[in-house]
């Protein structure tokens, strides 16, 4: 399984493609306490293509992983799309799209520790 993981993981960019969502999550994370709802905007249909991207490359070899890479990308995906039309950084609708992509984030560590076990090193899941 470590050996079809690893082919999963370097056939699919999976370390770059999820370095790129971890660094638009970042940007939406900043871009709610800073930036303007149109940055704001910009930067979370950013989210949402990266992590349907990401999401594309499923599932991988081994079931658990696939669940928990599935149910990550989802809740980043979904919380991108409603926050890639918000109004107002400071909308309740931002707030719970925060929330979201922290779950998202939560998810997305187990996974990461999953693909350590099978020898595969992705960036670090950053706190939320």
């Amino acid at each position: 399984m470590r050996q079809q993981v690893q082919s999963w993981a370097s056939q699919s960019s999976f370390v770059a493609n999820d370095k790129q969502v971890l660094t638009d999550v970042a940007g939406v994370q900043l871009g709610a306490r800073k930036g303007s709802a149109l940055q704001l905007r910009t930067i979370c249909g950013g989210l949402q293509s990266d992590a349907g991207t990401l999401y594309g490359t499923l599932p991988t070899p081994d079931h658990p992983l696939t669940a928990q890479l599935g149910t990550s990308m989802q809740d980043l995906y979904d919380a991108a799309a409603s926050c890639a039309v918000a109004s107002s950084t400071t909308s309740a609708t931002v707030q719970r799209d925060l929330a979201r992509i922290h779950r998202g984030l939560v998810e997305l560590d187990g996974a990461r520790k999953r693909l350590l076990a099978f020898g595969v090193h992705s960036p670090v899941v950053p706190s939320a």
